[in-house]
């Protein structure tokens, strides 16, 4: 049973998973995180991230980015993997997202459905194929409460299909203000915002006498919850590979094993593998920690066990300590943590 803890609980996509999750024989939300904090299943939630008890097996995020720093620094912190689903982002912010994942197990993907990511397949070799003899268009419509636009989706289509075209194209998302023809390297998006969609998400490929659509039509959020609860049960069944010594699951065209392209070393640590970069983020961080050591409080218990024994019982931080050398820390760090 894998133990997820839910980031933006209380959201529509929250409610969704949690609801969906109750079905599932194969994991639980065990704990969630929502700034509003309202109960509304058989789970505990929290309005901050280091205020959670538990330690899940992985968390899925379906938040707001300004939430982005709090999470990964949770995640870091006690080595939890991510499922990341939260649109919106800046590229500052998908950069420090993509440097967590070089510290912890992080699935980050504008979309987390399976169709939609078969169709940005599709597209890739439709665009290989068709190159730049036909024009391309892509149209995305969401529902009226959506805020961003275009969609993260519509841009990871958009990239897909610019990776195939060598980065040769630029997105144009407004053409009202300009009175001239169509350029062969434009790649257009356009936004629909209107009543209940889920989500659609159409690409044009329009040629000479002839025009090629793929598209895809989310008819529940659903499918993006399923998506998000297979993704945790798959990077969590990676991280639990890891610790019996193995690299992945994943394999070579021909059938062979990946090697990882890192150097992995055992350490002296239970059912743990970690990189080079993760022992010296390590060591740096402890030797900070000795510096910083008079700005550790102590711990009490709120559940004290019947055997005293530190791991048997519950505890929490006496005082506010965690809060100051969490900001002592990002002053001497940054975002690193």
């Amino acid at each position: 049973m894998t133990n997820i803890a839910l980031s933006g609980a209380c959201g529509k996509m929250g409610r969704v998973i949690a609801a969906l999750a109750e079905g599932r024989k194969d994991c639980i939300i065990s704990a969630g995180i929502d700034v509003r904090g309202e109960k509304y299943a058989n789970f505990k939630i929290y309005k901050k991230f280091f205020d959670t008890e538990e330690t899940p097996d992985v968390i899925i995020d379906f938040s707001h980015p300004s939430t982005l720093p709090d999470l990964l620094t949770f995640c870091k912190m006690r080595n939890v993997p991510a499922v990341i689903a939260t649109t919106g982002y800046s590229e500052e912010e998908i950069l420090q997202i993509k440097a967590a994942a070089e510290q912890i197990p992080v699935f980050f993907t504008f979309n987390m459905s399976l169709g939609i990511n078969l169709l940005a397949d599709l597209a890739r070799r439709a665009a290989r194929v068709l190159g730049d003899r036909f024009d391309v268009e892509i149209v995305e419509k969401h529902h009226n409460y959506k805020k961003d636009a275009p969609s993260g989706t519509a841009i990871m289509l958009a990239e897909a299909l610019n990776e195939e075209r060598n980065n040769a194209l630029k997105y144009v998302y407004d053409r009202h203000s300009v009175r001239k023809s169509r350029e062969a390297d434009e790649l257009g998006i356009h936004s629909i915002r209107g009543g209940t969609i889920v989500g659609e998400h159409e690409i044009i490929f329009a040629g000479h006498d002839e025009t090629i659509s793929l598209c895809h039509t989310a008819q529940s959020k659903e499918v993006f919850a399923a998506g998000a609860l297979n993704a945790a049960l798959f990077i969590v069944s990676g991280v639990r590979a890891m610790e019996r010594g193995t690299l992945s699951e994943q394999r070579n065209e021909d059938g062979s094993e990946r090697i990882a392209e890192m150097e992995l070393i055992r350490l002296a640590v239970p059912k743990r593998v970690y990189t080079l970069s993760q022992i010296k983020y390590t060591a740096d961080r402890i030797a900070w920690l000795y510096k910083n050591r008079e700005l550790i409080g102590g711990l009490e218990f709120t559940e004290e066990p019947k055997v005293l024994r530190f791991f048997f019982g519950r505890l929490k931080a006496a005082g506010n300590w965690p809060e100051l050398l969490v900001e002592q820390f990002r002053k001497d760090f940054g975002g690193s943590l």
